[in-house]
């Protein structure tokens, strides 16, 4: 993704996030409603 882009995710689907190279990022999660999250190992 491109500085300024976004993305969304549908509810009650698992989501991963990571950065795609070296340099440092930042990932900001926004609710517009509480939520009842959870982790989940992906590595199973």
């Amino acid at each position: 993704m491109k500085v300024g882009s976004y993305a969304y995710g549908p509810s009650k689907k698992p989501h991963t996030a990571k950065c795609g190279d070296a340099d440092p990022c930042i990932i900001f999660i926004a609710f517009e409603n509480p939520v009842d999250a959870f982790a989940i190992n992906a590595n199973k």
